[in-house]
């Protein structure tokens, strides 16, 4: 903006010694004058520029409005998501020790996880998806997947034999894959909904 700006003074400098050592004042005039003319179109052409630069950007920036909501609570239900996944994976270490005092305060913190997932999935649901309950009903998946591991494990009692191990872990794996993959298998659906949204 400077170098601009002191580009004109001494342009106009050089027009005001220029106009002093001329000896054809009428003709110099009469450029002076299309000059100033062809200045003129061409701030008609910077102004239609600009107008057309400014309209792309209101467009812009009002999808960004609209656009900015639904970003906003896809990443919300996406940081949730891993909340209850980790809540689970903690509460599973000390469920599966059947240590009942500290499996109890992360199942606490494991359900109120899972609440806290639900109530981002109705508000997913209502600015995003425009269905009434596609994703709390996902939530409610990964709560039943849950709750039959921790079923397992409250009907069982902690396995003391090798064999007793070897069955608890054969019953346990497949629950344990099942919630693992219903977790990845939503997170990859909410990281598509993001890229479709963008």
């Amino acid at each position: 903006m400077a170098l601009f700006f002191m580009s004109s003074i001494a342009l106009m400098g050089v027009i005001v010694l220029v106009s002093l050592y001329v000896s054809d004042k009428q003709s110099f005039n009469t450029l002076l004058e299309n000059l100033g003319n062809f200045g003129g179109f061409l701030g008609g052409i910077g102004t239609i520029i600009a107008a057309a630069a400014a309209a792309i950007g209101v467009d812009s920036w009002l999808k960004q409005l609209r656009v900015g909501k639904s970003i906003v609570v896809i990443w919300d239900v996406q940081v949730a998501l891993r909340k209850v996944h980790a809540a689970e994976i903690t509460w599973y270490v000390y469920a599966y020790q059947r240590n009942g005092n500290l499996a109890e305060k992360h199942e606490e913190n494991l359900l109120d996880a899972i609440e806290y997932l639900r109530n981002l999935t109705h508000e997913l649901d209502a600015i995003v998806i425009k269905n009434q309950f596609e994703w709390a009903n996902k939530v409610s998946t990964i709560d039943l997947a849950w709750r039959d591991i921790k079923t397992y494990l409250i009907n069982h009692p902690t396995p003391t034999t090798p064999q007793e191990i070897i069955a608890e872990h054969t019953n346990l794996a497949p629950k344990n894959n099942y919630f693992s993959k219903v977790y990845e298998h939503y997170l990859a659906q909410l990281e598509a909904l993001e890229k479709d949204i963008k």
